[in-house]
């Protein structure tokens, strides 16, 4: 992950760095471009080791401005800060902001600075340390500047920063204060979610609210981080490892990369619906595999819900394994994924979910796929004009919880967020059956998509060598398993 100084202006370094999460003390009175969504998180950080500039990527806006909301926060900081245009520039490549990008919102101190929306972001680094470079780190920040400015005064929202922070930690019951009595405290649960509303998902989750505050009296409430504005599906695993944040649903990636050797129900062409999914995690194999998570990255997988199958599209016509030779599909962080794509004849290229729209709009890649949901929320109709469906993983949620969270919770809470995950899941289980041939054959009938039925069997069989292969690498028992899918 990128963290280096690309240039020095008016005797003030440029930090590039792709996560703001990077950030640190000898990062402080620089001018920081990151490659972060401008979320209320990424500022929170940001104020750690304040920079005298900071750059985020507005993500598109988000929801409720949730990729700007940065901005405001910063501004009650005293520090200037700018977004940048996703559309000039990829979520997560400092580099390609630096050269690329194009100011699309900035807030009050940057504005006194001189900085203007449609500036490269090299311009307005270089135009801010020419003004802010002569007055010391603080720059346009100080009382007196920010009054010469015509900036209204503002409180220092130091406890708004702070409370921010904590969210960073505050996932588990167990970090409340011990001597306070555990019925006095109100315990808040963190769900980050990568996608966007509107989809099942999400009325599943106001479910899972509900009842969890039923059940548990008011004790636990509830609180969503929808639109990615923790960051991607990789980044909000890694938050449930260290309880940073306490629940996700997240799609195929966990398994894979927590427990490669039971992770058959992710493998493209190998499992035929979900119900073939679910049987496999209820089995004794699921259960080794539920294990081998709990163990390695602290997640506890409670529950399941379907997405939807995933199904291609591309910018033209695919049909069979011929037409798809060559070219650049994004997929998931996923190593089976690329070889059973890459056996398949695709040239695979992973690319974080916040990042596919612009991948795709500017020719990183090609193709992707993924359920029509997902699909249809992203707006990938708006980059891609085929709808092929290849049904190649039957995709579910996996509803996890951080094993750190739950442990710090007394039994009878514990069974509160278990059970009500389960019931929750299973709600939106329905309800997703309902929607996913409506939302399919919207894409095709409203946002005019192409749809293509493809030798569904062609491709079963180029990608079984690779199926074998990753056989080899399973634990004793996964491929008994799941032969009957295979004959």
């Amino acid at each position: 992950m990128r963290h280096e100084t690309v240039a020095t202006l008016n005797g003030r370094r440029v930090v590039l760095m792709d996560s703001i999460s990077t950030i640190g003390p000898s990062d402080g009175g620089c001018i920081v471009v990151s490659g972060s969504h401008g979320g209320r998180i990424s500022g929170a950080f940001a104020c750690k080791h304040p920079p005298a500039l900071v750059a985020f990527n507005d993500a598109g806006g988000g929801k409720n401005g949730a990729g700007v909301a940065a901005l405001s926060l910063l501004e009650d900081a005293g520090i200037p800060a700018i977004a940048v245009a996703h559309g000039s520039a990829r979520i997560g490549d400092a580099a390609d902001a630096w050269a690329h990008g194009r100011v699309s919102a900035l807030n009050p101190s940057a504005t006194a600075a001189g900085l203007r929306a449609g500036m490269s972001v090299a311009e307005a680094c270089t135009r801010f340390s020419a003004l802010a470079g002569k007055e010391g780190p603080q720059g346009l920040t100080s009382p007196t500047a920010r009054k010469e400015a015509g900036i209204p005064a503002r409180h220092t929202a130091m406890e708004e920063i702070m409370k921010l922070k904590s969210l960073l930690v505050l996932g588990a019951a167990g970090l409340l204060l011990a001597s306070a009595p555990l019925g006095a405290q109100t315990i808040e649960l963190g769900i980050a979610l990568h996608t966007s509303p509107p989809g099942p998902e999400f009325q599943a989750v106001d479910r899972f609210a509900e009842l969890v505050k039923q059940r548990s009296g008011g004790k636990i409430q509830v609180k969503t981080f929808p639109s990615a504005v923790l960051g991607g599906e990789r980044d909000n695993i890694e938050q449930l490892t260290v309880n940073q944040v306490a629940m996700t649903l997240n799609g195929d990636l966990l398994p894979n990369v927590a427990a490669p050797q039971y992770a058959a129900t992710v493998v493209p062409f190998v499992f035929p619906d979900p119900e073939a999914v679910y049987e496999y995690w209820a089995s004794p194999i699921g259960e080794k595999a539920k294990e081998a998570i709990r163990g390695k990255v602290g997640i506890e997988v409670v529950a399941f819900m379907r997405r939807g199958d995933r199904h291609l599209t591309a910018k033209r016509e695919i049909k069979t394994p011929d037409d798809i030779k060559g070219v650049k599909l994004r997929v998931p962080e996923i190593p089976s994924w690329v070889r059973a794509w890459t056996a398949v004849g695709a040239r695979p290229t992973p690319v974080a979910w916040p990042e596919v729209f612009n991948a795709l709009q500017m020719g990183v890649v090609d193709a992707q796929e993924n359920p029509c949901f997902n699909i249809n929320q992203a707006k990938l109709y708006e980059v891609q004009s085929h709808l092929i469906y290849t049904a190649h993983v039957p995709a579910v949620w996996h509803w996890s919880v951080s094993k750190r969270f739950l442990d710090g919770l007394p039994p009878e809470l514990r069974k509160v967020v278990v059970d009500s995950a389960v019931e929750a899941a299973k709600f939106g289980d329905e309800l997703t059956k309902g929607e996913i041939d409506k939302t399919c054959q919207e894409l095709v009938t409203k946002h005019k998509m192409r749809e293509v039925k493809p030798d569904r069997a062609a491709f079963v069989k180029a990608a079984r060598p690779a199926i074998d292969e990753l056989a080899k690498s399973w634990a004793p028992g996964v491929l008994e398993a799941v032969s009957k899918h295979l004959q």
